[in-house]
C-alpha cells in the first residue's frame, strides 16, 4: 500500500512538471525549475531572474530571485515546519496579525502594514501589504499552510511603480508554485529553531 502511494505521488509530480513544460513551450521559452533541498516545493522562477541561495539554512528552505535589471525587485520564499502541527488557519492568522505589524513598525517607523485573509492562487492565505516611507518600498507577503509546512512568499520592490509593473509576474509565480509532501522528519529541537515571522 505504501509503495502504491509513493508511486501515485511520483506520477503526480511528473504530471505537474509536464504542465510546467507545456506552458513554457507555449510561451516559446525555456522552462527552468527550482526544487528546494528539503522537498517542500517546486517553483518556476521568472525567466532570467538571478537566484540567491542561503546555504546556512538547514531546517528552513530559503531562496530569493532578483530581477535582472530593476534593482530591488525580488521574490523570496521561506518554507519551514510549523512549530505546532495542530495550528489552525485561524491561529495562524491571529499570530501574524499580532506580530508582523509590530515588527515592521519597529523596523521602519511610519510604515503601513495591512493584514487580511484571502485567496491567492486558489489557496487560503494571510496577505500582508507593506508600504514603508520615507525610503518607500512596497512588499506583499503571502503566507499559507500546506501539508504541515508554512510557506512565506514575499514580493518586494523599491518603488510603487516597480511593484505595480512586476505584480503580474508575482501572480504567475504563485500560480506555478507547487507544494510537495516532504519525506523529511524533523526533531523537536530542529522545529524549535524556527520562529514564526523570522526573515
Amino acid at each position: 500500500m505504501l509503495r502504491k502511494i509513493q508511486i501515485i505521488k511520483w506520477v503526480l509530480f511528473l504530471f505537474l512538471m509536464g504542465l510546467f513544460l507545456q506552458a513554457a513551450n507555449a510561451e516559446g521559452g525555456r522552462a527552468v525549475f527550482y526544487k528546494d533541498k528539503n522537498g517542500y516545493f517546486v517553483a518556476k522562477p521568472p525567466e532570467d531572474w538571478k537566484q540567491e541561495d542561503y546555504p546556512s539554512e538547514t531546517v528552513r528552505s530559503k531562496v530569493a530571485f532578483h530581477h535582472p535589471i530593476e534593482k530591488g525587485v525580488f521574490i523570496r520564499i521561506i518554507s519551514a515546519p510549523l512549530p505546532d502541527p495542530k495550528v489552525t488557519f485561524g491561529d495562524f492568522y491571529a499570530e501574524i496579525k499580532e506580530n508582523l505589524g509590530t515588527y515592521f513598525r519597529q523596523k521602519v517607523p511610519n510604515s503601513k502594514c495591512d493584514i487580511t485573509k484571502g485567496k491567492m492562487a486558489e489557496r487560503e492565505a494571510v496577505i500582508a501589504r507593506i508600504s514603508a516611507p520615507p525610503k518607500v518600498y512596497e512588499q506583499e507577503i503571502v503566507t499559507f499552510i500546506d501539508k504541515g509546512i508554512q510557506h512565506n512568499i514575499t514580493f518586494g520592490a523599491n518603488t510603487k511603480s516597480q511593484f505595480d509593473k512586476n505584480y503580474k509576474t508575482f501572480q504567475r509565480f504563485l500560480s506555478n508554485f507547487v507544494v510537495m509532501e516532504t519525506t523529511r522528519k524533523f526533531s523537536d529541537q530542529e522545529i524549535k529553531l524556527y520562529k514564526w515571522g523570522q526573515a
